[in-house]
């Protein structure tokens, strides 16, 4: 068969097992008075192509086009052959006994044009020693490669089932991200043997009837041409012939799938163990998304092209990991993929988020709720005003549902994505207002989409959460214009400038976060005109509720200046608003939380203008405010992680002046009130991080107090807690821990990809710049910019 008949036969194939099981004869009756006799022909005996047993393959072909003979009942060897499985494009599967060990086994005749040069059976032989080593219970075990009556046999564990690409076609439910860790786990197990698939394709993962998982052919598909000696390959050796069951053929048993292959070797280059983890990202798509990454009926030599340029269609629904692992194993350079031990810690990290300190299904029982409640707003609300306003008022409840009991309760159980499918469907609700809508009433409707907004930046959407804050706050603030004089409507006009300035900021958008800060202090000043710090009426806005919004203004707007560099006027905007924050907290105490962050900002500026002469004091007084709230109230999480940061701060405080001894004594309360937090949630991955963080500076105070052995250990422990939270690189967080203790500890070439990572995501703190530049992995001129969001 000629490659053109083969893409033919191929596109169609693929056309048909899109459709219904009901459908197909229809559809190929159509083809029949469109098609060439022969492609039709091809393509009725693909589809009439038994699977009813391990490996799934539906050529049907020899290498020179003709059906190979049955051999079913015959002897060879000391293997009875029973019964014919399928045919493919390496050869003829059967089902066999070994009459010499007493079991059952899957025997692979190769095709006759397959047959291996003494050279290539000793490359084959040794990579099949290898994996009959491998005894993992997620591979199907090679038992033997030997030669009978002139046949090249492949003698394999028999393993009963349906493949992945049969329980897709069938609709049939399953498991995917439990299939997909087990994947990994084969992978982990023949990879850390050097022993790579090549082949990764769903029609190669079989489910047994038990329900466990087998990865087939692993390592018996030679991924690269194998030349003979001088011979150069270059891209044109790919254009070779590819069968009906997209498996190009170029001298050798398999080079790969069509949709699957990596594209190194679409280019004909060596495939290595990182071949597979690109087969694993184009898996993950299909099984998670429900679609294959590529066009509808794109030719096998297409999907060639498609590799070789690194083109495919990324995922668009998928929670922000596992998008974020899909890339990572996408990359087009080898080098820059994970390993799979490294995937499947981020698989098994997806797995558990809805596992972590689940109890009672609390926090399942909300979502449904919520998920209720929102499809109610797909309905027609325009059919009475009465009916309009009820579902209004509903979805303002909602609104502050997701984000405070909903938020919580899936926060606990690390599910906040889930938080995306409540706040699109309320989003849609708001949208069906139009922008008259939103400015009815006193600002209800902005309001809830602020809150809409805050829910969706907490989830991950943050350009989408700043969109929607942005026209939470121009609604109020039109509104707020038509009522000056309502105190309500400007206090909500502040109040949703304010979470814009907060998201803003954390997107390293200053402008924006500044601006919004004017509308913040221009509306609060109005509101707290005349009045006494602390000082104000019962009713809405309460005067807690006024007062909250001056002083968080004036420390977001000191925050934005420290970060870009204008120190000197965060200096200032906390030096001014300190002692009216002392005063309101003194009539006010449920406040205190708002004072603390100031003294904290006092003590961060204290630090960057490292002023000797007085950070202690600024950096105590934060101490002791924290220290003072977390006793009052020990069960709070935020009070313990506020008395943990401001502990760290106070060893930044005395290193600067120089006292070590006294250094190494807050790092250490630091370090017991972060294992305290662990032991609260130890599946929180930012109090783990919060550990390694102070471990490694921890570690390098004490070397620097000549503890060096004793330093050492605790910066090894650092970089044992932040391994596996980095293979995140959305994570910056957990990114920077990791790559200051590889600074740190001087091992610069671990370093590099994270610091990397962190440059290209505009991470920009200044000891982290000025490390980076002084190790050389950034110009010096890069360290001497303005510090950014974290």
């Amino acid at each position: 068969m000629d490659p053109g008949t083969y893409a033919r036969v191929n596109a169609l194939l693929n056309q048909l097992l899109d459709l219904p099981e009901a459908e197909r004869d229809r559809a190929l009756e159509s083809m029949a008075h469109s098609e060439d006799e022969v492609v039709v022909g091809e393509v009725r005996a693909l589809l009439d192509e038994p699977m009813r047993a391990t490996f799934l393959e539906t050529s049907v072909l020899d290498g020179d086009g003709l059906a190979e003979n049955d051999l079913s009942g015959a002897r060879l060897g000391r293997l009875r052959i029973d019964e014919l499985i399928a045919r493919g494009g390496m050869g003829a599967v059967y089902r066999g006994y070994d009459e010499l060990l007493g079991r059952a086994v899957a025997v692979k005749v190769l095709r006759q044009g397959l047959r291996l040069s003494r050279r290539q059976r000793e490359q084959f032989l040794n990579e099949a020693r290898s994996l009959s080593s491998v005894h993992h219970p997620n591979i199907c075990s090679l038992f033997d490669f030997v030669e009978v009556d002139g046949l090249d046999l492949l003698v394999l564990e028999f393993v009963e089932g349906q493949t992945l690409r049969e329980l897709l076609r069938e609709g049939r439910p399953f498991d995917r991200l439990a299939v997909l860790l087990e994947i990994t786990e084969a992978l982990v197990a023949a990879h850390e043997r050097g022993i790579a698939h090549r082949d990764l394709k769903p029609d190669n993962v079989m489910l047994t009837a038990e329900g466990a998982v087998k990865v087939l052919d692993f390592g018996l598909a030679r991924g690269e041409v194998d030349p003979e000696p001088g011979q150069k390959l270059g891209a044109a050796d790919t254009d070779v012939p590819v069968d009906p069951a997209g498996t190009a053929v170029a001298r050798t048993l398999l080079a790969g799938t069509p949709g699957y292959m990596a594209p190194e070797q679409a280019l004909a280059e060596a495939s290595t163990t990182a071949t597979d983890l690109y087969s694993l990202g184009v898996l993950m798509i299909e099984l998670l998304e429900g679609r294959r990454p590529h066009p509808k009926g794109a030719s096998s030599n297409e999907l060639i092209e498609r590799a070789r340029t690194s083109q495919i269609d990324e995922p668009r629904h998928l929670p922000r990991a596992e998008t974020a692992l899909i890339r990572d194993l996408l990359q087009p350079d080898p080098g820059r993929r994970p390993t799979a031990r490294a995937a499947r810690e981020r698989l098994q990290r997806i797995i558990d988020r809805p596992r972590r300190r689940l109890r009672f299904g609390l926090a399942a029982g909300l979502l449904v709720v919520a998920v209720g409640a929102g499809a109610k707003y797909t309905l027609d609300l325009r059919q009475s005003e009465a009916a309009a306003q009820r579902a209004r008022a509903e979805a303002e409840q909602l609104a502050g549902f997701m984000l405070n009991e909903l938020h919580t309760g899936l926060e606990e159980v690390g599910r906040l994505d889930l938080l995306d499918l409540v706040a699109n469907r309320s989003l849609a609700y708001y949208d069906s207002l139009g922008e008259e809508g939103l400015r009815a009433g006193r600002g209800e409707a902005p309001l809830a989409l602020m809150q809409i907004g805050t829910v969706l930046d907490l989830s991950g959407s943050h350009a989408e959460a700043v969109a929607v804050l942005e026209r939470a706050a121009t609604a109020l603030a039109d509104l707020n214009r038509r009522s000056p004089d309502d105190e309500l409507v400007a206090y909500r006009t502040a109040l949703t400038h304010l979470q814009l300035a907060e998201t803003a900021k954390a997107g390293g958008a200053w402008d924006v976060a500044l601006g919004a800060l004017d509308v913040v202090d221009e509306r609060t000043t109005r509101l707290v005109a005349g009045l006494q710090p602390g000082h104000g009426p019962q009713d809405a806005p309460t005067a807690p509720e006024r007062w909250r919004l001056r002083l968080r203004s004036g420390y977001l707007r000191a925050d934005v200046h420290l970060r870009v560099g204008d120190h000197e006027r965060a200096a200032t905007i906390v030096e001014d608003l300190t002692p009216i924050a002392t005063a309101v907290v003194a009539e006010q105490p449920t406040l205190s939380t708002d004072l603390a962050d100031l003294l904290y900002k006092a003590c961060d500026i204290g630090l960057q203008l490292e002023r000797t002469d007085s950070v202690l004091d600024d950096c105590q007084g934060a101490l002791a405010l924290d220290r003072e709230l977390y006793q009052q109230d020990p069960d709070r999480s935020i009070y313990l992680r506020n008395y943990t940061d401001a502990s760290l701060r106070m060893h930044d405080a005395r290193r600067l002046v120089g006292d070590l001894e006294g250094a190494l004594v807050e790092a250490t309360r630091a370090e017991e009130l972060a294992r305290r937090a662990i032991e609260r949630t130890p599946s929180n991955e930012h109090v783990r991080n919060d550990l390694a963080r102070i471990l490694s500076i921890k570690g390098d105070t004490m070397i620097r107090l000549g503890s060096v052995e004793a330093g050492r250990a605790a910066v090894e422990e650092s970089l044992a807690i932040s391994t596996p939270l980095v293979a995140d690189p959305e994570e910056v967080t957990f990114q920077h821990t990791h790559a200051m203790t590889l600074l740190r500890s001087g091992r610069v070439e671990e370093a590099r990809p994270f610091v990397e990572n962190l440059i290209e995501r505009g991470f920009v703190r200044r000891e982290f710049l000025e490390l980076s530049a002084q190790h050389g992995l950034i110009p010096a001129a890069t360290a001497a910019q303005p510090e950014g969001s974290s």
